[in-house]
């Protein structure tokens, strides 16, 4: 019987689970692996979709490969492509895409003839579980069902939350741009038009190269808390370092044992003459245990203090769009400021921003053409507006963290639902994976992540002994959540 695993996103980490799945079918029964999304950019996603040859990836090449088995496997592709690409350049975005579907391309032509792959242009609007957590049905959008016995939720980012102080009037008046990423957000703005920014992250980065390619001349404010920018990557491939390590066991103690130690290490490292960037990649693959090591309350503590500060400095930007930004601040057109938003409303001119400067009591007042937001991705599963995730919180299949940070998911990557257990026919793959690892956005992390669960959904789709296992625990445990149905006739199949 053919058995079938649907994705729900074909980004980056629905396009790379497919990838593996495809990769290693040759020697299963017959496999129909189906992505499912809403843009006819399969593989590419919203990170890798962009034309704007300015939108460079914020790892150098050498470090971009999607196969955590093959580091020099986007170099190659580089190569055939007849790039001038070094492992130290750092590429356009655009081309990072175009890798990401020739790979997927690559990996159905080598398949099996067993493994079938089909694309669907399509959304999911909710989730149906089968008996016993035995696979589920998928209701789509343009009409009719698919039933899988594996289900992969790899939807990728949500849109920033609108700030309080923007309301229902400001939000209708078409001047407040909720989501930059979206399709033509920049499109009505004058070239001289003043812009408030809010946000001064990497959002805010790809924003401001967006109106410059644009041609926009107009003053632009970014404002946020802090003030903060991301910093610029080193130059080259950062060679291989292990002294942080010895730091391990004072980092899990809690966020500020952690600064100290940390600082201290930075401290040693830079009396080795080596960069500081080079010290805090050599954490990268323990910060995970680090984070899993802390109690809430440490958790907490971090999130308030802290992750600002490790934003900046951990998830840096090319050094070209860093000279870009600075280039920008020196005309005099780009102002970076420290403050918070108290109101806003509609004038004569656009909208009026009323904020306070970090440190000052007084108010201030500034009006703009345009107010974009670039707080970043909203992570808060109750506030969005996606009818499946909804859908799936009022089910209790799924369930948010207590930090706000993404989803309840298993080491199996299977979901958590309200009942405390997890659904193995539902598992989750993307930056709502930050809420158990904290490191859950980058490639680095993505494709390991990937690897391993395809290797998960390969042994669930053998149909062994501990799969079993776990689906009768989820039943008995659903606790008036419900269990489903039988696979249902004249579906999709």
């Amino acid at each position: 019987m053919t058995r079938t695993v649907a994705f729900i996103g074909a980004g980056f980490s629905g396009t790379l689970v497919a990838v593996h799945l495809l990769r290693s079918a040759a020697s299963r029964a017959a496999l129909r692996v189906v992505l499912i999304d809403r843009s006819t950019s399969m593989a590419r996603g919203l990170a890798y979709a962009t034309d704007n040859d300015l939108h460079l990836l914020n790892v150098p090449a050498g470090g971009m490969s999607a196969l955590a088995d093959d580091p020099q496997h986007f170099l190659r592709y580089c190569h055939r492509q007849r790039l001038c690409a070094s492992a130290d350049d750092f590429l356009p975005r655009a081309t990072y895409g175009r890798y990401l579907e020739d790979l997927l391309d690559e990996a159905e032509r080598s398949a099996s003839g067993r493994v079938l792959l089909e694309r669907r242009v399509d959304s999911v609007l909710a989730l149906t579980p089968g008996v016993a957590g035995r696979g589920a049905y998928l209701s789509l959008r343009e009409g009719g069902a698919l039933w899988a016995d594996q289900v992969v939720l790899a939807s990728g980012h949500f849109p920033p939350a609108d700030p309080a102080p923007v309301g229902v009037q400001v939000r209708a008046g078409g001047r407040y741009l909720r989501d930059p990423w979206a399709a033509g957000a920049l499109h009505g703005i004058a070239q001289q038009d003043p812009i408030g920014v809010l946000g001064s992250g990497l959002t805010a980065l790809d924003t401001l190269i967006a109106l410059r390619q644009r041609g926009h001349r107009g003053e632009i404010l970014c404002l946020s808390r802090r003030g903060l920018r991301p910093q610029a990557q080193r130059s080259g491939v950062a060679p291989g370092w292990q002294a942080l390590e010895t730091l391990l066991p004072v980092l899990g103690r809690g966020a500020r044992a952690a600064l100290r130690a940390l600082r201290e290490g930075l401290e040693m490292a830079a009396e080795g003459g080596l960069d500081w960037r080079d010290a805090l990649a050599s954490l990268r693959v323990h910060t995970a245990s680090i984070w899993q090591a802390w109690p809430l309350c440490e958790r907490r503590r971090f999130l308030r203090h802290l992750q600002a500060y490790w934003e900046v400095h951990r998830h840096r930007c090319a050094p070209s769009t860093a000279a870009l930004l600075a280039e920008m601040e020196r005309g005099g057109r780009l102002r970076i400021r420290a403050g918070r938003l108290l109101r806003v409303e509609t004038c004569r001119g656009g909208l009026e921003l009323a904020w306070r400067a970090r440190g000052e009591r007084q108010a201030r007042t500034h009006e703009v053409a345009w107010l974009i937001n670039c707080t970043g991705p909203d992570t808060r599963l109750q506030h969005t507006d996606c009818p499946l995730i909804a859908g799936l919180l009022r089910q209790g299949l799924i369930c948010p963290d207590e930090l706000g940070l993404g989803l309840r998911v298993a080491e199996d990557y299977a979901v958590i639902g309200a009942a405390g257990l997890p659904w193995p026919a539902l598992r989750y793959l993307g930056p709502l994976l930050k809420a158990r690892d904290w490191e859950a956005t980058a490639v680095p992390e993505l494709r390991v992540h990937a690897r391993q669960l395809a290797e998960q959904l390969s042994l669930a789709l053998t149909g062994s002994e501990a799969c079993r296992v776990e689906r009768i625990a989820w039943r008995a445990g659903t606790g008036g959540v419900p269990v489903g149905r039988d696979r249902p006739a004249g579906l999709d199949v």
